[in-house]
């Protein structure tokens, strides 16, 4: 963790890859605290890179970006959110930066789902401004169906359900408010939107009663224990083999 370090350590690691966690600050549910999805990104990030430098990989991450995208949320209270030209310029100062010094791979983990399509949209409006190779990945990316099958009882949920209820009973214990943890209400759309695959901004206090999606109420530590080693196991590897990767004129391929 780059913070943790000193001028002479940077300088001693001549790092090959640095990853930056992207998290929010943004309600989730009755029960789990606004800190949630960076909290989470920065947690499988942390245990995949000291993975991987373990195994001879020279990986540095960067403090979790703690704002994201939030438009959709603008009914809950200090919902804290940024443009999406805020985020893609912010990124974009980032990723410029660490390519003037000469950094060729650069991750980005996303903990937000409201991050990924500006992320992605930053990911092509760079491309062929810097040299460095930009990935743009999400906790529990890689991990195989095997370790994912019986883990959850009712659905991991995509925001505030038993998944990320689990992780943060495992990372925060003292910050999960079990005892108001509910099954919220979700609506489905009147129109064949979701059926069709169709990509739309949910009106979130429309969509759901509680800003949750997904059944958090039989979630446990040791859920979150396992999912969080699993995505990281899977990171860490991906990380030591791009960490290898020689560069060249063609890289990645």
């Amino acid at each position: 963790m780059i913070e943790e370090l000193t001028l002479p350590e940077i300088r001693a690691f001549e790092a090959e890859v640095v990853v930056i966690p992207v998290g929010s600050t943004e309600a989730h549910a009755l029960h789990l605290p606004y800190g949630t999805d960076t909290w989470r990104a920065q947690a499988h990030v942390a245990r995949a890179v000291a993975l991987a430098n373990e195994r001879g990989a020279r990986v540095l991450a960067l403090p979790a970006l703690p704002y994201g995208v939030n438009v959709n949320f603008t009914a809950y209270p200090l919902t804290v959110r940024l443009r999406v030209e805020t985020m893609m310029a912010v990124m974009t100062d980032l990723v410029r930066g660490l390519g003037q010094d000469g950094i060729r791979k650069i991750v980005l983990v996303n903990g937000h789902g409201g991050n990924r399509q500006p992320l992605e949209a930053f990911q092509r409006a760079i491309h062929g401004q810097v040299r460095a190779l930009v990935v743009l990945l999400h906790p529990g990316g890689g991990v195989p169906a095997s370790q994912q099958e019986g883990l959850w009882k009712r659905g991991g949920g995509i925001h505030a359900g038993e998944a990320e209820t689990a992780e943060i009973l495992f990372l925060r214990p003292e910050t999960v408010r079990m005892e108001a943890a509910v099954a919220p209400v979700v609506k489905k759309p009147r129109v064949d939107l979701d059926a069709m695959g169709a990509v739309y901004v949910k009106t979130w206090h429309h969509y759901s009663d509680t800003s949750g999606v997904g059944d958090p109420t039989a979630a446990t530590p040791e859920q979150g224990r396992r999912w969080i080693e699993a995505s990281a196991e899977a990171l860490a590897r991906f990380l030591k083999e791009l960490s290898d990767c020689p560069v060249d004129e063609t890289f990645p391929f």
